[in-house]
């Protein structure tokens, strides 16, 4: 496992070889060298990425050195309609990153998106702030067969489209999460949990 350190305030995409003495400065240059286990550690800082956060196929995971300090807000979502999505993966963990709605909210419907992975783990992330102007809105949708989302909060999410999901997870469950402020045209529901398996 490698990890792939970022930091917006001294890093370089540059001369920086994403070690922990010499960070980069951009999660775009993280993308560009993550490979299957490998981890990316964002230190202090927002981060305005060109497009959307996506992995697919790969194993890892992405951790804010900060829970609290690290903020992620892409300038589009081209793809999957989510400003971080996870796809196809054994085992992905996401870890303290706090999401804003990107620029262009034209096309951006979910914060945090996780499907058709084995195991998910998703901790201490926030996504607040969304004004979705049309479709079904989601905080974060976590499908997964194994894992949970825990310690996570969505609020400010407003949707001017059919349904809004707070949190809308599939086969793992949502533990000690806040939902607040959320608001959608016809439906909306805090906290979903479909598929749990019994104990």
């Amino acid at each position: 496992m490698t990890t792939i350190w970022v930091d917006s305030q001294s890093g370089s995409d540059g001369s920086g070889d994403g070690s922990r003495q010499s960070p980069y400065y951009s999660i775009d240059k993280a993308l560009t060298v993550f490979a299957s286990g490998d981890q990316i550690r964002i230190l202090p800082g927002t981060y305005v990425t060109t497009d959307n956060i996506v992995i697919s196929g790969l194993d890892g995971s992405i951790f804010a050195e900060d829970p609290y300090s690290v903020y992620v807000q892409p300038l589009k979502t081209t793809k999957h309609r989510a400003c971080v999505a996870i796809l196809e993966s054994g085992r992905f963990t996401l870890q303290g990153i706090n999401v804003l709605q990107a620029a262009d909210s034209s096309g951006n419907l979910v914060g945090i998106y996780a499907e058709n992975i084995e195991t998910f783990l998703c901790y201490t992330c926030a996504v607040y702030d969304f004004d979705v102007p049309s479709g079904n809105g989601v905080g974060i949708f976590a499908s997964a067969e194994k894992g949970r989302v825990e310690r996570c909060e969505v609020s400010n999410f407003n949707c001017a489209g059919q349904t809004t999901h707070g949190i809308w997870t599939k086969g793992i469950p949502a533990i000690d999460c806040p939902v607040a402020s959320i608001s959608g045209v016809n439906y909306c529901w805090g906290i979903l949990m479909d598929g749990l398996k019994d104990a």
